[in-house]
This record gives structure tokens, C-alpha cells and sequence, in this order.
């Protein structure tokens, strides 16, 4: 019986939002870090006022259902936070697993995107091959991913900010046993539970 060892994608979406307003809100509480801690991803990336800001709340709804539509109607994000890119800086190398190996999906979404802001890049090895793939960033674009995907972006080289914002979807009290993933291996490949 073939078993595939690898397969992971991603999808891209576009949203209809008031990505003004939304970048606003992000400004306004960009000192507001996720973590203190310097040497971690987190450190990059400021709150978002979802909870505070209508618009903001509405986009983690849109989010939710193009991932409840496209990839499975259990998942839901759990978490989100705000990102802004200053002119020269990039992204470090990171992704968003977890240790309790729960299959979950990543996302990104652009309020601004100036060309040449920094592509998102995907990398991992298969077939003693390093693979990457990257998508440009664009405002209004969403883009989907599994979880586990190492990925950072490149170098803003716009000589403006960008700013992106981004999450996690789980099903909220794991996966049952005998559930169907459907379109979920898409995007997390296969997975031991």
C-alpha cells in the first residue's frame, strides 16, 4: 500500500477589508510586544486589539471562515498578533508548533505591502533536498499554512513598513480519534496522534 511521506501546501485567499483602519489600530499598540524576551520570535510581534476593534475582530471571523471552508469546519483561531516590518528589517526563522504535535493551521494576512517588502519563505528538507517556496506579500491577501512549516521572510527593501497579521487554528479540544482531516493533510502532512 503507497503511504506518502511528505505533503504540505499552502492556499491564498483574498479578503475585503478595511486594512486601513486595521493597520491604524496596530500602530497605535505596536510597543504592546507578545514577549519581552529578545532571542524569541514572539519579541517581533505586538498585540492585536481583536477584542478592542470591531474591523480587527471581524477579520479573525473572515480568517475563521475561509479555514472552517477550505481546510476543515473544526478549526478556529486560538491566537493572533500584529507585525510590523520596518525598511531593512526581516523576520527570523521560526514556526508555530506546538509540543503537543496538534495538527493546526498558521495564517497571514497584509493590511500593507509595498513591493519589495519582504516575501514570505517556506523551507524544509525532503529527498536530501533543502525545498522552499515563497509567496509575495500583498494587502488583502490571506495565506494558509500547516503549523509546523518553518518559514521567516526576507528583507523589507521598500524603504516602507509592512504589516501583516497573523495566527493559529486548532480544534479547540483536539482532534477526535477516528476524525476525518480531510483537507487539513493539504497542509500539515501526515501526522502520528
Amino acid at each position: 500500500m503507497f503511504r506518502p511521506l511528505v505533503l504540505i501546501g499552502i492556499s491564498e485567499h483574498q479578503l475585503q477589508m478595511d486594512n486601513d483602519l486595521i493597520s491604524e489600530s496596530v500602530v497605535e499598540r505596536q510597543e504592546l510586544r507578545m514577549s519581552d524576551n529578545p532571542n524569541e520570535s514572539l519579541n517581533e510581534d505586538s498585540y492585536f486589539p481583536v477584542n478592542t476593534v470591531p474591523e480587527c475582530a471581524r477579520l479573525i471571523q473572515e480568517v475563521n471562515k475561509v479555514i472552517q471552508e477550505v481546510v476543515h469546519p473544526d478549526l478556529k483561531t486560538v491566537n493572533q498578533w500584529a507585525h510590523i516590518l520596518e525598511p531593512n528589517e526581516q523576520t527570523m526563522f521560526h514556526h508555530h508548533g506546538t509540543a503537543t504535535h496538534m495538527p493546526g493551521i498558521s495564517w497571514v494576512y497584509y493590511t500593507e505591502a509595498p513591493l519589495n517588502s519582504g516575501n514570505i519563505v517556506w523551507t524544509f528538507e525532503a529527498n536530501a533536498q533543502r525545498m522552499t517556496e515563497e509567496a509575495v506579500p500583498e494587502v488583502g491577501k490571506l495565506i494558509l499554512f500547516g503549523q509546523n512549516v518553518p518559514h521567516f521572510t526576507k528583507k523589507n527593501n521598500s524603504g516602507k513598513r509592512r504589516i501583516s497579521i497573523s495566527g493559529n487554528a486548532f480544534f479547540e479540544q483536539g482532534p477526535p480519534r477516528d476524525f476525518d482531516p480531510g483537507m487539513l493533510l493539504n497542509y500539515v502532512g501526515l501526522f502520528r496522534g
